[in-house]
């Protein structure tokens, strides 16, 4: 064997190593993990608190500390996202107080899918989203207000009889291995913390793996839904369950 025969493996190794450190870099030079917070934190905010308009925002509660923002993917996608420094579900400060009314203003928020629409979005139809830390994209903290799967929704109908106030592993369910789910109440969406129901609950001292949903049940309940993201790779986490394009409104839409 020649010298170059024995090098051969390593000078492939060499390269296919420059070759993928060289992707990386070039996905990261155009890749910002902080553009929310810098959109809401350096524009949004500073507009409402200075011109009473919260562009490029759809709206900033300052109050209640949180923006709405419409999401460039899918034609009725906005988001929730805090006006003050929240990494992410991992975050601590969403066990304390900050964390109980973020997921209800979300909900409230649903409004502006309709108002995109112009015309009544329904709430069955509505989904809220939160991914797993591995799983997102931005290192500030933003619930998905986005349309529900149909297929998903038929699912969740499906299994609305046999969910309680009490977690539930539901295996293969969802487009999930596993997923957890409990029923809510209004009342409860609005006055308890989902973020300690899901460290006390399926999480553990494994939230930052965690990602968190919201949908409705027949009769005017909610279901919410806890999946764990596995495996070396990230993957769409509890965003999986939507579906940005909104085919059950805009489809209607085109045709009127």
């Amino acid at each position: 064997m020649t010298a170059f025969h024995r090098l051969l493996p390593y000078t492939l190794v060499i390269l296919l190593s420059l070759t993928i450190a060289a992707c990386f870099a070039k996905s990261g030079a155009s890749y910002n993990p902080d553009a929310l917070l810098q959109i809401v934190d350096g524009q949004c905010l500073p507009h409402q608190e200075q011109q009473q308009s919260p562009a490029p925002c759809a709206k900033v509660d300052i109050a209640q500390a949180y923006a709405i923002y419409k999401d460039r993917n899918g034609p009725l996608q906005y988001l929730l996202i805090p006006t003050s420094k929240i990494s992410g579900i991992e975050s601590p400060v969403l066990q304390t107080h900050t964390g109980q009314a973020l997921l209800a203003h979300a909900w409230q928020e649903r409004i502006w899918m309709s108002r995109k629409a112009g015309k009544p979005v329904p709430d069955d139809i509505v989904s809220l989203t939160i991914n797993a830390q591995r799983a997102r994209t931005q290192n500030q903290l933003h619930i998905h207000i986005s349309c529900l799967k149909p297929e998903i929704r038929t699912e969740l109908d499906g299994l609305a009889p046999i969910l309680t106030p009490q977690w539930r592993p539901l295996r293969n369910a969802l487009q999930q291995q596993v997923v957890w789910a409990k029923r809510i109440s209004l009342h409860e969406l609005q006055h308890d913390n989902p973020f300690r129901e899901l460290a006390q609950g399926p999480a553990q001292q494994q939230i930052a793996s965690f990602g968190l949903g919201l949908a409705t049940l027949p009769g005017g309940d909610f279901a919410l839904l806890a999946s764990q993201q596995t495996g070396p790779f990230p993957h769409p986490s509890m965003e999986i369950i939507q579906d940005h394009a909104c085919p059950q409104v805009m489809t209607v839409a085109t045709h009127n």
